[in-house]
């Protein structure tokens, strides 16, 4: 171990709550148990209050740096200035941003300080177009999508290794970018099943529900729509719990399709398992994913679900065994998972205890710790052995 500094975490927010951020938190608390020394160096932010206290709750010594168009150069010089003072064994950067990268790059791709540079993939190292893959597929100039993939490669030749929380995500990045699958390590996020575990809700209405934020990309109104199509909003309800820029647009629908005794706006959830064990069956309607927190979290619950085919969301759910998968902005298909979901409680029972199964096998806190501490050993150790020659 390190007198100063084992480990430097760099992330990139705007906010203080997203599956990205809660990652980042487990990954210091994993290598924090490892005893390793972990700083952490985050951009400035009045909204990441939250979040760099959960970071320096589970061990990371916190520093920030200014991040924006006109502070680029500032933003280089404080990163820069940091790498020499705490002279790190590893550099580790949590995901990407056009923000971050473009600062980061020069620095990375400059220093000689000797350090181990790695990387956690989380959505694609190109969420434009992995986005226009799976929605715009079409729309987008093959020359624009040609610089923004030979930019992307450039920047991940800078790193030595690479975390991917998501198999789909992970193949991407190997096929289009270049990067060496022998370099690329699967650790899927990870849930503490102790927390979250099942309730056993009495019989009621069926509850259908989400959680997450409210933007455009998690396509809440599919969801509502297909709440409404599915002949079972009269005896069953469905509670949204999260907030977001889509707040407003989506009441709308609500009230346009008469729905407003039926659908409940639950806003942000200071306790999650509360809220699922609140619930019958999880709903995700996303047009883009990762590794989402949110469906292991309900998984663990004991929760059958319904999910769109994106990410790693028909990795984790296995159709017709743990739930339902259908095509992103199959209205018709989603409409009718709900329905037999709703119809039968037996159904719901037998895909909820296979769904909490599968999360104790594979997606236990346990499980992504010990993944996780293997792949830092070794990093740090190779590090140790290149110094020593």
């Amino acid at each position: 171990m390190r007198q100063g500094c084992d480990i430097l975490l760099v992330d990139r927010r705007l906010r203080s709550s997203g599956g990205a951020q809660k990652y980042l938190v487990e990954l210091t608390k994993a290598l924090e148990l490892d005893g390793l020394k972990v700083h952490a160096l985050i951009n400035e932010g009045d909204e990441l209050q939250a979040y760099c206290k959960s970071l320096q709750d589970a061990g990371a010594q916190l520093h920030r740096f200014p991040l924006g168009d006109k502070a680029r150069r500032e933003s280089e010089q404080a990163i820069a200035e940091k790498l020499l003072e705490l002279r790190p064994a590893g550099v580790h950067v949590n995901g990407s941003s056009n923000a971050l990268d473009a600062v980061l790059e020069p620095v990375l791709g400059g220093s000689r300080g000797g350090f181990f540079k790695t990387f956690t993939i989380h959505q694609s190292l190109l969420n434009e177009s992995l986005y226009y893959d799976t929605r715009l597929k079409g729309k987008i100039p093959y020359s624009y999508r040609r610089r923004t993939i030979r930019s992307a490669r450039r920047y991940m030749g800078l790193y030595d290794a690479f975390i991917s929380v998501s198999h789909v995500n992970m193949g991407f990045s190997v096929e289009s970018l270049g990067i060496d699958e022998s370099v690329v390590r699967y650790i899927p996020n990870g849930v503490d099943i102790g927390v979250y575990s099942p309730s056993g809700r009495g019989a009621g209405e069926v509850v259908f529900g989400s959680c997450s934020t409210l933007s455009p990309y998690k396509n809440h109104e599919l969801l509502i729509r297909a709440f409404a199509k599915s002949g079972v909003s009269a005896y069953s309800r469905l509670r949204i719990a999260g907030d977001g820029q889509e707040a407003g647009m989506l009441r709308s629908v609500v009230q346009e399709l008469g729905l407003q005794e039926r659908v409940e706006f639950a806003g942000h959830q200071a306790n999650v398992p509360d809220f699922l064990r609140s619930i019958d069956v999880f709903c995700m309607s996303s047009d883009s994913e990762g590794m989402p927190y949110s469906q292991l979290e309900a998984m663990s619950t004991g929760l059958p679900s319904i999910v769109t085919d994106v990410g790693d969301l028909a990795v984790v759910v296995r159709d017709g065994v743990d739930g339902y998968v259908v095509a992103p902005g199959d209205l018709d298909g989603y409409a009718r998972s709900m329905a037999m979901l709703c119809e039968s409680s037996v159904l719901r029972r037998n895909m909820g205890e296979g769904a909490r199964r599968r999360a104790i096998e594979n997606y236990s806190s346990q499980c992504f710790i010990s993944k996780t501490q293997h792949f830092f050993a070794q990093m740090v150790s190779g590090r140790r052995r290149a110094s020593a020659l």
